[in-house]
């Protein structure tokens, strides 16, 4: 991520998504470049050692008429693919994401309406080691735009320390960061449907593969709702998917790991 000159006396309003108080522009920056949906910053003038950090979800250049004069404030914009609006209308450009430098997040809720539909009979159980994949098998074809896990019972653990405990999707230790998340949806050839965005930068083996965040969502949530796809997955009766521990799916860092959890299987359809 990295940001464009910044524009003084001036504010961009209508879209603040976050206040914060910070010591400086670079602490308001980073926190930024941590939120999927901010796409510029105003940063206000100092008062009692601290500024007022605006976090928003557009910019100048979709709304060129919101940035208004302000005096005090200094206004940072990102630079970034979604500027030039390439999502379709109902989606929102998350800037920093896949190789195009962005994604297209769906605005609509997702809640458990006709356009979901349950995959599974029974329930489909993993573990965290193995090669214990879940399998399911798709009962009607058609376009699919995401999927959800729900959970049922059981935990997976990623290490034998203290300083990790039984999860539902992923792994609670601390060199994880928020990158937490480890539940992987994959073809049947291993290989990972696009439903998160995966972290890539690997070391030891690359245990941290396919690890992932996904707002609104942690390792014990009762729900994994994951992204939607770009395009839409068309899937056949019958097809086959599986479900994986991230570690247990590329083979690495996972003598330590224990247990199984089961759960129930949900796709939306278009």
């Amino acid at each position: 991520m990295q940001y464009q000159p910044p524009t003084l006396q001036r504010r961009f309003v209508g879209h603040v998504i976050r206040t914060l108080s910070v010591l400086s522009g670079t602490a308001c920056e980073a926190f930024c470049f941590d939120d999927d949906d901010c796409m510029s910053i105003n940063l206000g003038p100092q008062q009692q050692e601290k500024h007022i950090c605006e976090l928003s979800s557009s910019d100048h250049n979709i709304h060129p008429k919101h940035l208004t004069h302000k005096q005090g404030f200094l206004y940072k914009s990102v630079w970034n693919y979604c500027s030039s609006s390439p999502c379709p209308s109902g989606y929102t450009c998350q800037t920093g994401f896949t190789d195009k430098g962005y994604r297209c997040k769906a605005d609509s809720c997702l809640s458990f309406s006709e356009n979901w539909k349950k995959v599974n009979e029974d329930p489909v159980c993993f573990g965290a080691a193995g090669d214990t994949y879940g399998t399911f098998t798709i009962n009607r074809s058609g376009l699919i735009n995401t999927f959800t896990l729900v959970y049922r019972n059981g935990s997976v653990n990623c290490a034998f320390s203290h300083e990790s405990e039984p999860t539902h999707w992923g792994c609670k230790h601390p060199v994880y960061g928020d990158k937490q998340l480890a539940t992987v949806l994959t073809y049947t050839n291993r290989s990972a449907l696009l439903l998160a965005d995966y972290l890539r930068n690997t070391r030891d083996c690359g245990f941290r593969y396919y690890t992932y965040h996904l707002k609104g969502t942690d390792v014990n949530s009762p729900e994994l709702v994951f992204n939607h796809l770009l395009p839409p997955l068309n899937v056949s009766l019958g097809q086959t998917f599986q479900i994986w521990y991230a570690e247990d799916l590329v083979d690495c860092s996972e003598s330590d790991n224990s247990g199984q959890i089961c759960v129930d299987v949900y796709a939306w359809y278009i």
